[in-house]
């Protein structure tokens, strides 16, 4: 505890464990925990820079045990009866297991989709609440 009571946090370098294939560059946009003690994190594989070699950007959704041992990854492609969110926003597991999933509904210049500015050109794939098996 540091002054006052008030908590104090140390950054563990070791933590997570990202298969060591994988390149770091994405943003992490959502965390969040199951009733197992995983952490779940969702990144935008978009962001990564147009020359990072495909098979080395990690996918959307990421799992960890309480550890920090990368468990499963999935996400960042449309499936059958669903698109992918052009812009990963939110995330959050619900008691059951679930995993939600939400698009931010972005249009300024930093969707890497470039959206147009102009609001009835939104992404409409951002404009949805998509649920998935934690298998995705």
């Amino acid at each position: 505890m540091g002054e006052g009571g008030v908590p104090q946090f140390e950054y563990d370098k070791s933590w997570p464990n990202v298969p060591a294939a994988w390149k770091a560059g994405g943003a992490v946009t959502a965390v969040s925990n199951d009733a197992q003690g995983n952490i779940w994190l969702m990144t935008r594989p978009k962001f990564h820079p147009a020359s990072t070699p495909k098979d080395t950007i990690p996918p959307a959704i990421l799992q960890f045990d309480a550890k920090g041992n990368f468990v499963q990854g999935w996400g960042g492609t449309s499936g059958p009866g669903y698109n992918w969110p052009q812009n990963e926003h939110g995330m959050s597991v619900d008691s059951k297991g679930f995993v939600w999933i939400v698009g931010n509904h972005d249009i300024s210049t930093t969707n890497p989709d470039n959206a147009a500015k102009d609001t009835s050109a939104r992404p409409p794939n951002d404009s949805q609440v998509l649920k998935f098996t934690k298998d995705g």
